[in-house]
């Protein structure tokens, strides 16, 4: 037995402290990974969603607001259309220019800060009156050839294309409309030129609604830049980006932009910052409302809302680092992930200290063991050794005994022998001395008497050692099966000490 059980294979078993421990990890750790899957499944999307519609949301009030404020404007350019000075003095501009000068006055003090100049032309393009300075020509024109066909074919106000005027780092739109009479006869144009400045204020505004990190800008119908978040909050220096293009432009329409001069090309030719994803929105009928973009130089994912305007065919782009969208999530991730790693430490620290204080008990019970089985082992090893010389000494007593048994055997038959020639001589004594042989058989008898009284002796003698032989066997055979069964009994006290030390996960336990 006791080698089938030396012979049973052992697997290698990881300690008791480290399942403890792995335990408590596990308890400790897989409800906050749970946590984690759900905001990265439910709560980051959320986020992302919400902040797009924030973002959206953002967009929408501040194209509304512009084009309230360009609204305003229009409706400006209207009631000095309307007004009877004005007419008055396109009919006759030698009279009546003080009463159209106050009207230019007050059209210009309705937005002094962004008005640069109010003027009044003939039906051939000539300025007659302009407040408070000369109208800003466009390259060779004072008003552009697409927006005089326009103003002859509507009676409605347009707003031109974007100049800039590099001295006052100012962009420009100019607001025609024509003047006519009650029977609707042309008169003349009122043109007023006004800056820019209120919409860059909303660009730049998003620098505090959306963070340092994001920024807006504004494309006109060309795909062109006409408004930049600028982080100069100087004013001195003006974006890269501003007045660049997020194609190539046509030919024709780039001919167009240097002789018009728009967007100050003139002074600095048009470039071009590529960005596909821009220009092919530009072609879209139905645009996303959000999406997500990686932009020029910018090495990373921002999340971009965009709105278009309902009075000028502009589109408001707003663009956030969708980290920092995404930024609530990412933060209850990290806090997360530092409760694992405390909780992890935590637990590695109760579990081996726990793992101790109940192997600590095992440990010493193993040690105990061990010790007794190494003194069952020995003690085993004694009974076998004495249980062999036990079993020589009987097989010696045994030999013994049997030679023993023959000499007593041969003697009682000597004895009986002499006794037989004795009793012999003493009936034939007429043929020997009498006396002598007499004295001589008696003496004769009497040893024969003796040594059949010693054979008696030993044969009795070697019953008793007959009886010795045999106790002494069955003990001999019963100290073996004792050793045997001690063997036995220290082999699965073994084998239950490696179990042991297997569970605790002790390989040097020592008594």
């Amino acid at each position: 037995m006791s080698q089938v059980i030396a012979g049973t294979s052992r697997k290698r078993r990881l300690p008791l402290p480290l399942y403890i421990t792995l335990l408590l990890v596990a308890i400790a750790v897989i409800p906050l990974l749970t946590t984690v899957g759900s905001v990265e499944i439910f709560l980051q999307p959320a986020l992302v969603s919400q902040g797009s519609t924030a973002m959206e949301n953002d967009a929408q009030r501040q194209v509304q607001l512009i084009d309230a404020y360009l609204t305003e404007r229009l409706n400006d350019v209207q009631v000095l259309s309307s007004s009877a000075p004005v007419k008055n003095f396109l009919l006759d501009n030698q009279v009546n220019r003080s009463a159209a000068s106050d009207e230019l006055f007050s059209a210009l003090h309705r937005d002094i800060a962004n008005y640069l100049t109010w003027s009044l032309f003939d039906t051939q393009g000539n300025v007659l009156l302009s407040y408070p300075t000369t109208p800003l020509a466009h390259g060779a024109y004072l008003i552009l050839p697409e927006d005089m066909l326009q103003m002859k074919q509507s009676d409605s106000v347009f707003i031109s294309d974007v100049f800039y005027d590099k001295t006052k780092n100012s962009a420009i739109v100019d607001l025609y409309k024509r003047v006519t009479t009650n029977s609707g006869s042309v008169l003349g144009y009122v043109r007023a030129s006004l800056g820019l400045e209120f919409i860059w204020a909303r660009v730049n505004n998003e620098l505090q609604l959306n963070g340092p990190s994001s920024y807006a800008f504004i494309l006109d119908q060309y795909g062109v830049r006409i408004a930049y978040t600028n982080p100069d909050a100087t004013g001195q220096t003006n974006p890269a980006s501003l007045f660049k293009a997020v194609a190539q432009l046509p030919a024709s329409l780039q001919q167009r932009i240097r002789s018009e001069d728009l967007y100050g090309s003139k002074q600095a030719p048009l470039g071009v910052v590529a960005n596909t994803t821009l220009a092919t929105l530009q072609h879209e009928n139905s645009p996303p409302a959000t999406l997500q973009i990686v932009p020029p130089g910018r090495g990373q994912t921002y999340e971009m809302a965009l709105y278009h305007s309902s009075i000028v065919p502009w589109t408001y782009f707003i663009l956030k680092p969708l980290n920092e969208v995404t930024s609530l999530a990412d933060q209850l991730i990290l806090n997360v992930f530092l409760i694992v790693s405390l909780a992890l430490i935590v637990a590695v620290l109760v579990g081996v200290f726990t793992g101790r204080r109940i192997t600590l008990p095992i440990l010493r019970s193993v040690a105990a063991l061990r010790g007794n089985s190494q003194a069952l082992k020995t003690l085993a090893k004694e009974e076998h050794v004495t249980a062999s010389e036990l079993s020589w000494m009987v097989e010696a007593s045994d030999t013994g005994l049997q030679a023993f048994r023959y000499y007593t055997n041969a003697s009682s038959t000597a004895a009986q022998r002499i006794y037989t020639v004795t009793r012999s001589l003493l009936q034939d004594m007429q043929y020997v001395e009498p006396q002598r042989l007499q004295k001589e058989l008696s003496e004769i008898a009497e040893a024969a008497v003796y040594v059949e009284r010693a054979a008696k002796q030993l044969r009795e003698t070697n019953e008793k050692l007959l009886t010795t032989v045999r106790v002494t066997t069955q003990s001999a055979e019963q100290l073996a099966k004792g050793a045997k069964a001690t063997d036995e009994s220290a082999s699965q006290l073994e084998q239950i000490v490696d179990e042991l030390t297997a569970v605790v996960g002790e390989t040097n336990v020592r008594p």
